[in-house]
């Protein structure tokens, strides 16, 4: 008797036909992207050309005007069940200045249904993945351009997501802090799809496991 073929691996995201327009200026146009459930993969493309509205479309903060995306099999990004399960760090993230960083990752926490002690342990991990464990009970007054980037890529993981969208999370940070981040990366990409967005290809191309 012949053992049944293996069940392909349904793709985490499946994007066809998409097109997105701001007023009569056409953003992005017949996009098709189908994306494996692990890796890295890089979207690049120069300043303006739609990357941030991409990654918008995939997370559900902008509504679909023509065509389909799927996410992790389910047929709209806004669907209940990927909650937790995407996680995004935009380019500009911001965070109250002069609300303790620890409460406030344990407010997204609450908001991912994710509560006691285990959302502690969580944001106390997630710190010390991105270098910030001392600055866990302080303002993200204090914090500096390069720091306030890792904060936003702890953010965007602290739920353990299957995939993370990190717009431009290197944009502007010295080379230690974007070494540090493209380490990180390369420990996500282990278990969940990363995709990340920049206008360089260079600094993405020893990263990145195949580019859009």
């Amino acid at each position: 008797m012949n053992s049944p073929a293996p069940k392909a691996t349904e793709p985490a995201i499946r994007i066809e036909g998409l097109n997105h327009s701001f007023g009569t200026k056409r953003v992005l146009k017949g996009i098709d992207w189908v994306l494996p459930t692990k890796g890295i993969v890089g979207l690049v493309g120069p300043n303006g050309a739609g990357k941030t509205t991409l990654f918008s479309l995939i997370a559900g903060f902008l509504n679909l005007q023509e065509g389909k995306i799927s996410v992790l099999g389910q047929s709209s990004p806004v669907a209940p069940a990927l909650m937790g399960r995407v996680g995004v760090m935009p380019q500009d993230a911001i965070f109250a200045r002069d609300i303790t960083i620890f409460d406030q990752l344990l407010f997204l926490l609450r908001l991912e249904g994710i509560h006691g002690d285990e959302a502690e342990q969580r944001a106390k991990t997630v710190m010390q993945q991105v270098g910030l464990e001392t600055e866990l009970y302080r303002g993200a007054a204090v914090l500096s351009h390069g720091m306030g980037k890792r904060l936003g890529v702890a953010q965007s993981i602290i739920a353990k997501p299957e995939i993370v969208l990190l717009d431009e999370p290197t944009a502007g940070l010295d080379p230690a802090n974007a070494r540090q981040i493209r380490s990180l990366m390369r420990e996500l990409g282990k278990e969940a799809l990363v995709i990340v967005s920049s206008h360089n290809l260079l600094e993405l191309q020893d990263l990145i496991d195949e580019v859009g």
